[in-house]
């Protein structure tokens, strides 16, 4: 562990006074695996009221964890989740054995805050910083959140998105509809209950189709609910994303509309048929219709490269560019206006636009079609 595995740190993590220090320690059970220990950087094991000012007192900063830890007795770092005093408090999301999740990747993909990989590297951490939420324990989903009574390590490896953001909301709308729901494996009659499995290619197809469907339309929405019951989790959790774009998206209602779900005769597949009808086209598919041809030769999906003739550039070269200033903004083109926040972007974006109205010229360049 050197200092330099932690330079993608958000700076918000790496000044606040939350770390800790942990080791791995054989559990009492030795059924179970072992536990991850925290200790202050003093040397004594975290315990008591965790929160309480006695605990957040021995809490320490970051480079007196990292000191603390060369000395070879530990495993890693630490960071205290829990309120700071402001109002506010350090939140986490930890999904776990991801590779036993395949319903989680689509989660993966749009976590927000500060991410990283977990010491397993089968998992991600999230740590946040804002409202407080009711904490969702280890169950069978793989989701765990809290913004309290709780440490997370910290590695630093795998690092994604740095801002310091609050998840509460992600936590409330995304993640718990997925925790609550109890994973079902027989019924009275040691019935197994069966589910498709698909490729993750496929649950992003989904995903893109159920975009052109409108959540709203409820025969619809109960259709996509039986379809993507056939998926078990995963279909689940399409399903409850897909409704959370509708304006009357209830979670705890919605999830249990989805357990009365009892698909017959249909499957997922069902999806793409009445998507492709509403103009749908998966994107990451060689389509049929991406095949087709023109007159001229040429694809009509505009998915590969025109077919012009040598000859034809040099008999018909192209008309001169057109600039609407200077030669500095094209004619009929997208131009970026890129510059540090309050550096005057829109000032200069609106001197130059009453410049163009009245075709004057502007910082001595002409303006106008014939610029």
């Amino acid at each position: 562990m050197t200092i330099d595995d932690y330079d993608n740190l958000p700076d918000e993590m790496r000044n606040a006074e939350r770390w800790l220090l942990w080791r791995l320690e054989a559990n009492k059970n030795p059924s179970k695996k072992p536990r991850k220990v925290p200790y202050y950087s003093n040397g004594s094991h975290r315990s008591g009221q965790l929160d309480a000012p006695a605990d957040t007192a021995n809490l320490s900063t970051f480079v007196e964890a990292f000191t603390a830890a060369q000395n070879g007795q530990y495993s890693g770092l630490g960071f205290a989740l829990g309120p700071d005093g402001t109002g506010n408090e350090w939140q986490g999301i930890d999904l776990d054995h991801l590779s036993d999740h395949p319903e989680l990747t689509y989660v993966v993909d749009d976590l927000p805050s500060y991410t990283e990989q977990s010491p397993s590297g089968n998992g991600v951490h999230v740590i946040g910083y804002g409202k407080s939420f009711i904490s969702m324990g280890s169950n069978p989903s793989g989701i765990e959140a809290y913004s309290n009574g709780r440490f997370f390590t910290v590695t630093g490896e795998g690092s994604g998105i740095g801002s310091i953001t609050c998840i509460a909301d992600f936590v409330e709308t995304r993640l718990r509809p997925l925790h609550s729901t109890k994973v079902k494996t027989s019924d009275n009659n040691n019935q197994h209950e069966f589910y498709e499995q698909i490729a993750a290619q496929t649950v992003k197809d989904l995903r893109s189709a159920l975009l052109f469907m409108r959540a709203d339309d409820r025969e619809l929405w109960q259709k996509n609910g039986h379809r993507l019951k056939t998926l078990g989790e995963v279909g689940r959790g399409l399903w409850m994303d897909w409704s959370a774009t509708s304006d009357k998206f209830d979670p705890n209602a919605d999830s249990n509309s989805w357990n009365s779900f009892k698909p017959t005769h249909t499957s997922y597949k069902a999806i793409f048929t009445d998507a492709q009808k509403l103009g749908w086209v998966n994107p990451m598919s060689n389509d049929a219709s991406s095949n087709e041809k023109d007159s001229t030769g040429n694809n009509k999906s505009g998915n590969s490269f025109v077919r012009v003739s040598i000859a034809d550039v040099f008999t018909n070269p192209p008309e001169p560019q057109k600039y609407i200033w200077g030669e500095r903004i094209p004619y009929d083109a997208l131009t970026l206006l890129a510059a540090h926040g309050g550096t005057g972007k829109s000032t200069f974006a609106l001197q130059l636009s009453a410049h163009l109205a009245t075709n004057t010229p502007f910082l001595g360049l002409a303006t106008g079609e014939e610029a």
